[in-house]
């Protein structure tokens, strides 16, 4: 399954994103989940519990600005996994996004097969990280890196998963 979100303050772009996203989904036999955010805190706030394979974010937000988002979750290590795509009207913000190693950068208005395109190449990378442990609680579903994984164990009706940076438990 691929787990999608979308930041973005344009309703009309995040509804039409999304439907693109789902007939993909269908049309080349995949799962996705896509998660709409129309603001960085939102986001933010999201992150700190749910993982996703890519972020489509804008990078001109009503009140923040997407660069320093990438920035803030890149620092904040919000999944060294994430990709994030970056959408925007404004090429010339693409040599700004080195630094936050972006996934790919669409160009507003957005064309179907360049989104298409972008999530093939996601999907061809994740196949390549199939060393992937995958397990769902009452937050949702959560995926962490068998490499960073140190070693499972369980206690009573719980399993807990140990790695360098913290602890799970389901």
């Amino acid at each position: 399954m691929l787990e999608l979100a979308i930041c973005d303050d344009d309703i009309i772009l995040c509804n039409w994103l999304e439907q693109k996203l789902l007939h993909y989904g269908k049309a080349n036999d995949c799962q996705i989940s896509v998660e709409i955010y129309y603001s960085a805190e939102q986001l933010l706030n999201r992150l700190e519990e749910e993982s996703y394979d890519m972020l489509f974010l804008d990078i001109c937000l009503e009140h923040e600005n997407g660069i320093d988002i990438g920035t803030e979750i890149r620092k904040k290590n919000y999944g060294k996994e994430l990709q994030i795509t970056y959408i925007s009207t404004y090429q010339e913000y693409a040599m700004k996004l080195f630094r936050i190693h972006p996934f790919d950068f669409l160009v507003k208005p957005i064309r179907e097969e360049e989104l298409f395109r972008v999530i093939g190449e996601l999907r061809e990378l994740l196949k390549e990280r199939k060393k992937i442990f995958e397990y769902t609680d009452t937050k949702g579903i959560h995926k962490i890196s068998y490499d960073k994984i140190l070693y499972f164990y369980s206690l009573g009706k719980r399993v807990h998963i140990v790695t360098s940076e913290k602890e799970f438990e389901y």
